[in-house]
């Protein structure tokens, strides 16, 4: 390790009573525990050029704090280790990391004759930012009640509470004086932001609530050793009171307001002043928000992890008409046309539906044929005009053949660019304007990141687009663009790619989405996808060969695949 002052605590004993069975745990054994323990030299400067205690650790004080957690019975050495090190990073605010290395000298095992059994773990000084509103707490119904009263009483225009929640974020000061249209400085605007603190206290906690499962995770997180702190654009004292109405303080290692620092999301002082304060490496931290404020923050202060988080209920897709259509946009490359064949096997299969895909994409021979290729794949009737090269007749077309074969519902795969250009801008809005669909899709890329943003709100502003999809989320990404993208443009994330497969899409979820990305698992869509794979009929035969004892290999087989299927193996590892 570099830059790092090394303390090595080797071969210390102790008699203690670990171990799984229950003599062990009465009887007790010998124990040797060594460390090593790491300080950056920036903070052993004292010790190391003053000869002062002051810039590094006690080792009386590590001894004794050892002792105390060894003479804590656990079952298992790991666990011991863990706590060890948990309870080391936590007691000395200088160290950066702990190496604990546990041995039982005299395992109960017939027949051992060995130095003992050892346990190694290592364990860094980590470090998770949550912002509060909108994240840890729903607090919209209180903000726009209370936002709508203090323009009431100062008679300012009175602004829609979708305009109210974009400003979601940023300090009260700055939201007051943009929904104002006022200067930062002005005395109306000061005025403003006093009445609103005190009608927010009055009124507008009682409808802030806590979102399901944060409190557990925060639980997890510090028994992971993690140290859990808040960074918000909120009022010291306003967050302070309502964690502890909202029952989690007790996990909150440290709170930064606004008041606490000098510049505010989405610079990144907030999370580095958090890191100094707790003694944690930027790359070491995990900023989690649900507005590109605390996303860009968190980038800006080289975080190691960014993790944007969207609550709330599923919202479902139009599909009523005669025939319902759906316009795709996006980009080129961002899957628009997978996304397409997935979403009509979708439909047809849950909702009954019968599709008919349109390829519009006169531009690229290629994509006609792969969406015939997909159409042959899942069973879905293609409708293309090769020779035809205006995308808005061979729309309506399509919908024309659609009512005559009794399809009742029209899927329009559009041509993209590698970029926003007009050509493509105007094409699109002419298909719109021709075929008036019932949802148009943005269709983008999770891997681009927040590049996908400014696309976003360019097609938005051209197509004013219904719902999101967003595809490729089984890579590495953290859903920093589908948290962008919902806050700039204001629209809901309707669907989810996860894989390759052609089952491999969902139904937008926020808080499963929540749940994976903070790694708790998607438990629900996990059980879902088993009930999918799960055919009733042939259990009732398997059980009627199986007491009869005509069970073979082939039924043995056949229950292999079934249950290990592609789709639902990649839910599971998750």
């Amino acid at each position: 390790m570099k830059q790092m002052l090394e303390i090595s605590m080797p071969e210390m004993r102790f008699y203690a009573y670990h171990g799984v069975l229950p003599q062990e745990r009465e009887m007790g054994g010998e124990y040797r525990l060594s460390l090593l323990l790491y300080i950056d030299t920036k903070d052993a400067h004292q010790a190391l050029y003053h000869d002062d205690l002051a810039g590094t650790v006690n080792y009386a004080e590590v001894y004794d704090l050892v002792k105390c957690e060894m003479q804590r019975p656990t079952q298992l050495l790991e666990a011991l280790a863990a706590r060890i090190a948990h309870s080391l990073l936590r007691h000395f605010s200088l160290l950066r990391q702990v190496d604990v290395k546990v041995t039982k000298c005299m395992p109960p095992i017939a027949g051992f004759d060995g130095q003992g059994v050892s346990i190694a773990y290592s364990q860094r000084r980590e470090m998770v930012v949550w912002d509060f509103d909108g994240t840890i707490a729903d607090t919209a119904k209180g903000i726009v009640a209370t936002m709508t009263a203090t323009f009431e009483r100062m008679s300012f225009p009175i602004p829609t509470p979708s305009v109210i929640c974009a400003t979601i974020g940023l300090p009260l000061l700055d939201s007051i004086a943009q929904l104002a249209h006022l200067p930062l400085d002005s005395e109306e605007v000061k005025q403003a932001t006093e009445l609103y603190r005190v009608l927010f206290e009055q009124t507008g906690t009682a409808n802030v609530t806590l979102f399901e499962g944060i409190a557990d995770e925060m639980l997890r997180q510090r028994e992971a050793g993690m140290y859990v702190t808040i960074a918000t654009s909120r009022g010291h004292q306003s967050v302070d009171e309502l964690c502890r109405k909202l029952g989690i303080r007790h996990l909150i290692d440290y709170i930064v307001a606004c008041e606490d620092v000098h510049t505010h999301k989405p610079d990144p002082t907030p999370v580095l002043h958090l890191c100094q304060v707790m003694n944690v490496l930027p790359s070491d931290t995990t900023v989690i928000g649900d507005t590109t404020y605390d996303i860009e923050m968190g980038r800006r202060a080289h975080a190691g992890c960014c993790i944007g988080v969207s609550w709330g209920d599923s919202v479902d897709v139009n599909i009523t008409g005669s025939p319902a259509v759906i316009l795709m946009s996006g980009l080129q490359g961002s899957g628009k046309t997978t996304f397409s064949g997935k979403l009509a096997q979708l439909l047809k299969g849950k909702r009954g539906k019968k599709p008919l895909l349109v390829a519009c994409d006169v531009y690229r021979p290629a994509a006609i044929e792969q969406l015939k290729v997909l159409g042959e794949q899942i069973g879905i009737p293609v409708y293309s005009e090769p020779d035809c090269k205006n995308p808005v007749q061979i729309a309506q077309n399509a919908i024309k053949q659609a009512r005559q074969d009794g399809q009742d519902l029209v899927i329009v795969d559009t041509a993209g660019r590698l970029a926003v250009d007009e050509e493509m801008m105007r094409e699109i809005k002419a298909i719109k304007d021709a075929i008036n669909p019932n949802e148009i899709l943005f269709v983008v890329d999770s891997m681009t990141g927040q590049d996908a943003v400014n696309t976003a709100k360019e097609f938005n502003d051209r197509l004013d687009f219904t719902g999101v999809v967003l595809t490729k989320l089984d890579g590495d990404t953290r859903g920093g663009a589908a948290l962008s993208i919902r806050t700039v443009v204001n629209k809901p994330i309707k669907f989810v790619g996860t894989g390759e497969k052609m089952d491999a899409l969902d139904v937008f979820h926020p808080a499963r989405m929540a749940d994976r990305i903070l790694g708790m698992g998607d438990i629900v869509s996990l059980v879902e996808r088993a009930q999918e794979q799960y055919d009733e009929e042939e259990a009732k035969r398997l059980q009627k060969k199986i007491a009869k004892n005509q069970f073979d290999f082939n039924d043995f087989i056949s229950q292999i695949q079934q249950n290990l299927s592609p789709c639902f193996v990649h839910e599971a590892c998750i």
